[in-house]
């Protein structure tokens, strides 16, 4: 774990307009022995759509789009001459407003991403990342800064007769984009203490004050919301995975990275993969000692009408965090839960030792045989899931279709999950399995 690059609050806000280049960080402290501090979470300058309207409002003639302060910028030249760049200006604010604010904590040192971590020292950067939930955590308080919110604005705007707006929506009463941001989610759920801010630092209020709300805009339980560390073992992975669909990140591998922490694993960063990462998480978490959870393949995928029923077959993982949408509601029942052995990607795919299953309910002899039959010799088979859902009956098993497809088993794509009431497993011994390998094709 890599030391902890602090920025002195007081020494920053002191030295904006100085034109005198100062030392602004203190001394990197090692792991345990940090002093207090607050973090910054927020959305970066570069990229965004809008930004660069202030850049063309002023009066400078630079066109270059706004961006964030680096750690390369603090150290090279003063605030003062940094102040002269417009594309600098708004983060350079944005710093000392988290500074400000980090002060009135009773806070002396803050920590913000974007000019901490030296991001030319790939290193550090790897080792930063594998960190990151817990220095969010450990801080004595976070600022989560909402650019796209301006309170006194829709305060001006709104009408007598209506409703008063939401905190966290923005002008056009869309909730602020730091909710779908992928490094976001790991900072709402981690910290301690979180607090809300507008563009012009304007406190909108507390994680826990706006709990129903976070809880509107996300789909995230309020009780994982308001402790996340409390409540996080009562959580399957499918259940964690449906908060981080639909959002997005700049780079694709790290829709794999920001859910280190909320997972609980942890692997080495591999920029230029892609959408391979993903899968290698997946892997990582199925070989992971302890974390036997069998929602990871409780997620599903919706097709359009006329789809190829044979193009609906895929290999068990899935191919992006979209695809647990629907999967809040997955729950695990520990009680219940009985090993089946290790299961990991191999170069033939996914193995899995499937049971041999009978499911209960309805039906004659002749029709339980002819189950049985089916299960052991069929090309298609039912395969239970220890992951259970919630309906109005009470709880029922997760089962997903299995098919044998040109001498390879795949999943049958559905756009919902098979429900059952109860599913009979045989043998809880080696005779009451089947080991079976599930090419893991890419999925686009």
């Amino acid at each position: 774990m890599p030391p902890l690059r602090l920025l002195k609050a007081h020494t920053f806000c002191a030295s904006i307009r100085s034109l005198k280049k100062r030392d602004l960080f203190a001394s990197r402290f090692n792991p345990g022995a940090e002093p207090a501090y607050a973090i910054l979470s927020h959305r970066w300058c570069e990229g965004v759509e809008g930004r660069d309207k202030a850049v063309r409002k002023t009066k400078t003639r630079s066109k270059r789009r706004p961006r964030e302060v680096t750690l390369q910028d603090l150290r090279s030249r003063s605030l003062g001459h940094l102040r002269r760049n417009a594309a600098l200006r708004d983060s350079l604010e944005k710093i000392r407003g988290a500074c400000r604010r980090a002060l009135a904590e009773g806070q002396r040192y803050v920590w913000i991403d974007s000019c901490c971590i030296d991001r030319t020292n790939l290193f550090e950067v790897s080792e930063s990342i594998r960190s990151m939930f817990r220095w969010y955590r450990d801080a004595a308080c976070c600022f989560a800064y909402l650019w796209d919110v301006d309170v006194d604005q829709e305060v001006r705007s709104s009408n007598l007769l209506s409703p008063p707006p939401s905190p966290l929506r923005n002008e056009r009463q869309e909730y602020s984009e730091w909710f779908s941001r992928g490094w976001t989610l790991q900072e709402l759920l981690a910290p301690r203490r979180l607090l809300f801010f507008d563009r012009r630092w304007n406190k909108l209020g507390t994680r826990r004050a706006l709990a129903g709300e976070v809880e509107t805009a996300t789909g995230i339980p309020a009780k994982y919301v308001t402790d996340f560390s409390a409540h996080a073992e009562d959580a399957s992975v499918a259940m964690k995975m449906s908060w981080m669909a639909r959002r997005s990140t700049t780079k694709e591998e790290d829709t794999a990275y920001c859910l280190f922490g909320i997972i609980g694993v942890s692997m080495d960063v591999r920029y230029g993969d892609g959408r391979k990462e993903f899968l290698r998480f997946q892997d990582k978490i199925m070989r992971e000692p302890g974390l036997q959870d069998e929602s990871i393949f409780a997620w599903r995928r919706s097709y359009p009408l006329g789809y190829p029923e044979a193009s609906k077959c895929s290999g068990l993982l899935a191919p992006w965090p979209d695809a647990f949408e629907q999967s809040g509601g997955v729950r695990l029942r520990p009680e219940k839960y009985r090993s089946r052995g290790p299961y990991e990607l191999t170069k033939d795919g996914l193995r899995l030792p499937v049971p041999i299953s009978l499911a209960g309910g309805a039906g004659n002899f002749l029709d339980r045989i002819k189950a049985l039959r089916n299960a052991l010799f069929g090309t298609t088979r039912s395969l239970p899931l220890q992951c259970w859902i919630e309906a109005l009956e009470g709880w029922r098993n997760i089962s997903l279709t299995i098919r044998k497809v040109n001498g390879n088993w795949q999943r049958v794509q559905n756009d919902s999950f098979e429900q059952r009431t109860w599913v009979k497993w045989l043998s809880w011994g080696k005779s009451g399995f089947k080991e079976l390998y599930f090419p893991q094709k890419r999925i686009e």
